[in-house]
């Protein structure tokens, strides 16, 4: 052998393996872990679907306000009826399962929502 020949030792190979291995490791466990990528993806999308159904419920809410600013209950009862997988009483708000008074509680996409008397929406 010539010793000016170059190239790549086996020792020089193994540990660049051993390396890329602790590395994608480490890279999965922050993508899958319990505080990853995934998880807080996850997270989010909950946290966003929720303040998507108390805005819906905060538009209709303010849609039945009368000129005194009180809620009339039958325009709540009609506007509230329009939104898709609302649930009130663990049904769909109808003649005769509907909102009476204030507070009440809702549910829009498994997410619970409660209207108080004075239109807060939490």
């Amino acid at each position: 052998m010539k010793d000016n020949q170059k190239g790549i030792t086996i020792i020089a190979l193994v540990i660049t393996i051993v390396l890329l291995l602790i590395i994608s490791g480490i890279a999965i466990g922050r993508i899958k872990g319990n505080n990853g990528i995934l998880n807080e993806s996850k997270q989010t999308v909950s946290n966003t679907e929720r303040e998507s159904a108390i805005t819906k419920v905060m538009a209709e809410v303010y849609k039945s306000r009368s000129s005194d600013g009180t809620i009339n209950i039958n325009k709540l009862n009609n506007y509230l009826s329009k939104i898709q997988k609302l649930k009130f009483n663990g049904g769909n708000i109808t003649d005769s399962n509907k909102i009476v008074e204030l507070p009440a509680n809702i549910e829009v996409n498994e997410y619970r929502i409660t209207i108080n008397e004075d239109g807060s929406v939490e």
